[in-house]
């Protein structure tokens, strides 16, 4: 697995250090940042109804017993839950991120802006491609040239209790209570723990450079703690909180992500870095003097054997 950072390529062509506050910078003058709900709703809509009914399709199968074989499932899936529209506007912030677009303002090569094209039907396609299907805009149309995210639509982890207990009504199934522990939150929701939290108030060392950064048991610093992590917790967070696979995340996007988090559960040594807003995924900075403890212990041992 490959952890190198591709950002900013003219620091490393110029050999300048690190900076935190130049990815902050670029966070707060993004037009993403100025305007965080501003969406079209026609890519939207297409992006939703493909995630939900995905979902729903694959779920009845496996636990409802349904086929749909012959059936047109965009016609037959009820309507799109709000749960589906808030996963779409995740997707969609993502493929913006990832290629630096406005998809608002984005026209597909061949396609006339004059003219003007279905975003709904573009929508459902870019869903489709980041679900790993078989189908395409390409296709039907000239390649669109956007790098995807890779996703995952899952009823039993995306949808709210009332969607999931009417696919059972609607199947004519009865709910397995016993399998679901439902909340205000979406089905298998992870604690916040943001009530015991802090903001950013470090010096750019504290972020050390992450276009060198030293594997260590007490590292001293987050681009450090970084490339320290284990391969199934970095694997799992590039899946769970970037939505791609680990081998394709690299170290300045995470860098990027926790210093737009802003927030750190102790501010004692060792520091808990948060690398998502909920802290489901956290780095430890240790201070410089706790970074060969470990190693220290074991030759006093040794002396006093």
């Amino acid at each position: 697995m490959t952890r190198n950072s591709s950002y900013k390529k003219a620091q490393i062509e110029d050999d300048k250090e690190f900076n935190p506050e130049d990815y902050v910078d670029d966070y707060e003058t993004s037009k993403k940042h100025q305007y965080p709900d501003r969406f079209d709703e026609e890519i939207i809509d297409g992006m939703a109804r493909c995630l939900f009914v995905n979902a729903w399709a694959d779920y009845a199968e496996e636990n409802l017993d349904a086929n749909f074989s012959q059936m047109e499932l965009m016609d037959v899936a009820p309507e799109t839950p709000p749960e589906s529209f808030e996963k779409a506007k995740k997707l969609y912030n993502e493929i913006e991120d990832m290629n630096n677009v406005d998809l608002i303002e984005f026209v597909p090569p061949g396609i006339d802006p004059d003219e003007g094209f279905d975003k709904e039907n573009f929508g459902h396609y870019l869903c489709m491609e980041a679900l790993g299907h078989g189908v395409s805009w390409q296709d039907d149309h000239e390649d669109h040239g956007l790098q995807l995210p890779h996703t995952e639509a899952y009823a039993d982890m995306d949808f709210e209790e009332a969607t999931l207990r009417q696919m059972y009504t609607d199947f004519d199934k009865d709910f397995p209570e016993d399998e679901y522990i439902f909340d205000s939150e979406p089905v298998y929701e992870k604690e916040s723990k943001k009530e015991a939290a802090y903001g950013h108030s470090f010096s750019p060392e504290f972020y050390g450079d992450v276009y060198s950064p030293e594997k260590k048991e007490n590292p001293t610093n987050v681009a450090d703690a970084l490339a320290s992590m284990g391969d199934e917790e970095w694997n799992e967070m590039a899946k769970e909180v970037f939505n791609v696979d680990g081998d394709m995340l690299d170290l300045d996007t995470v860098m990027t992500k926790i210093l737009e988090v802003d927030t750190v559960g102790s501010l004692s040594s060792p520091v808990d870095v948060w690398i998502d807003e909920e802290g489901w995924y956290t780095v430890n900075v240790y201070d410089e003097g706790e970074e060969n403890e470990d190693e220290f212990y074991t030759q006093e041992e040794e002396e006093l054997i």
